[in-house]
Order: C-alpha cells, then structure tokens, then sequence
C-alpha cells in the first residue's frame, strides 16, 4: 500500500527505513545540512505472532491490525495478551482491529 501511495498520490512520501524483510518502514527524510531525521517519523512495525500469542508482548501501538484472523487457531490468546499493548488500566489510548476470514 506504501508503494502505490506514493506512486498514485500528490502528496510526498519520502522513507527513512523501507524493508520487506525486517517489515519495518519509516515515513521521513533525513535533513541534508543537519543529519536530522525529520517529517512524519510515522513508523509501521509488522510482527508475525503465528501461533504465538507471546509475540506481540510489549509492543505498545496506536493500532494493532490482524490480518486473516479467522483462521489464526490462538487469536483470543493473542488479542487478549495484546489488550496490555493499547491500554493503561482503565483508559484505551490505542485500537484492536481483526481483518479477513482466512478463506473459512
């Protein structure tokens, strides 16, 4: 999606980390004067839990986004270990989302 984004988009889409097999991007630019990192800094993480549900442990998120959740064996375990990562106590500050069925 980053990619056609910024193929398709009028808006600039400069990265400061672009890799698909560490699946981790950056959204900036590094400020050639200065060295300074600067723009959006918005950082994408993307973690596979598999049958983990210990996987995701710690990694606190705005949003956590699971994808073919229908047919993730452990996804309770998983979405109930990840609650932690978007909740102080009482107080939700991020977002839980499950998408696809897993072709079942």
């Amino acid at each position: 999606m980053i990619d056609f984004i910024a193929d398709n988009m009028e808006f600039p889409s400069h990265r400061l980390r672009n890799s698909l097999i560490e699946m981790q991007w950056e959204m900036g630019y590094q400020d050639v004067d200065s060295g300074i990192k600067k723009g959006t800094l918005n950082t994408t993480i993307g973690i596979s839990a598999k049958d983990n549900p210990d996987a995701i442990r710690g990694k606190r998120s705005h949003r956590l986004i699971y994808e073919e959740f229908g047919c993730f064996s452990r996804f309770i375990d998983t979405y109930n270990t990840s609650l932690y990562n978007v909740q102080d106590g009482e107080v939700a500050w991020g977002q839980i989302v499950g998408i696809g069925t897993g072709g079942t």
